[in-house]
């Protein structure tokens, strides 16, 4: 009964941090809005379930999955020029889990252009564009059905001679209630961090507010997310579900909806994908059909060992 007193308490307290917490509109892009796992892109782009050491990247309350080690590892292209890439380690201790990853998206050769006098466009230069955030999470648990988490975040840009730095912190707690699991999570709650650029000007990190949730019975879970970003755009919402056959006991199917934000409005997209588990080792693959004009399909590849 005093657990249960002591989760509302939480909640309450979180909810109330929630709700006097400003949001601001900002262009600074964050490497980790492209997702930590193709299971997770899977599911919707769902925040706090990930059992592996991905979880570094979303809520580090989820560490707490991690009987021993844990390696997750991801790379894949975006729009054909863009190259995505993660790693992440973590490890249980006798005073809680500790994580570690990194994440970067680079972009090379990219055309600087110029016009003439004749007003003809002529490529004057090529310069690269990467953006990368490192992510040092601790996870420990207060109570058994209470999962609490911290990540301090530093981040890194380039683009040509433009360079840009900043830290911040995400706080998050995984609260189990039966077949259900709860997950309130926090991005760049330290809401005076910028980043700083190297023409000395800053921007705000973009704070997020995420509260997913997840029931599972028999071979079946159901997971839903919303997210809010800005004042100025729509809570983003997200579906996903998971289905384990019985009859297949190595593989996990997932499908998932969810929305994003680009082009200045809210647009959506539906995904499919498959896990395959071979002892420890951990094989997924995510496909994506979305409302992007130019790039509506993409396909994405994931792996995880927990020994």
């Amino acid at each position: 009964m005093k657990q249960y007193a002591f989760i509302g308490i939480l909640l309450s307290g979180l909810s109330l941090l929630i709700s006097h917490t400003p949001l601001f509109a900002t262009d600074t892009f964050l490497a980790s809005d492209m997702g930590s796992s193709a299971k997770m892109i899977a599911i919707g782009n769902i925040d706090g379930f990930s059992q592996d050491a991905a979880a570094i990247f979303e809520n580090p309350a989820a560490l707490h999955t991690i009987h021993s080690h844990s390696l997750s590892f991801f790379k894949t292209s975006v729009f054909n020029d863009a190259t995505y890439i993660n790693m992440a380690a973590a490890r249980q201790t006798r005073i809680g889990t500790i994580g570690l990853g990194h994440m970067q998206v680079g972009v090379n050769d990219l055309s600087e252009t110029d016009i003439d006098q004749s007003g003809r466009f002529f490529r004057n230069a090529l310069f690269n564009y990467t953006n990368t955030v490192t992510k040092l999470g601790y996870q420990l648990s207060p109570l058994p059905a209470l999962h609490i988490g911290l990540t301090g975040s530093y981040f890194t840009s380039q683009l040509a001679d433009l360079a840009s730095q900043g830290w911040n912190l995400d706080l998050g707690t995984l609260i189990e209630l039966g077949k259900g699991r709860l997950s309130l999570l926090g991005k760049n709650v330290l809401l005076n961090q910028k980043a700083h650029f190297s023409n000395n000007r800053s921007a705000r990190y973009p704070p997020q507010l995420i509260l997913s949730g997840s029931y599972s019975f028999t071979h079946c879970h159901f997971y839903a997310q919303s997210k809010a970003v800005s004042k100025t755009q729509p809570i983003r919402k997200a579906l996903g579900f998971s289905l384990a056959p019985s009859w297949l006991p190595l593989l996990q199917i997932h499908i998932g909806h969810k929305d994003f934000f680009a082009q200045n409005k809210i647009k959506t997209a539906n995904t499919i994908g498959l896990s395959l588990a071979l002892d420890s080792l951990h094989f997924h693959y995510a496909y994506e059909k979305n409302e992007h004009p130019e790039f509506d399909a993409l396909h994405f590849f994931s792996l995880s060992l927990n020994y």
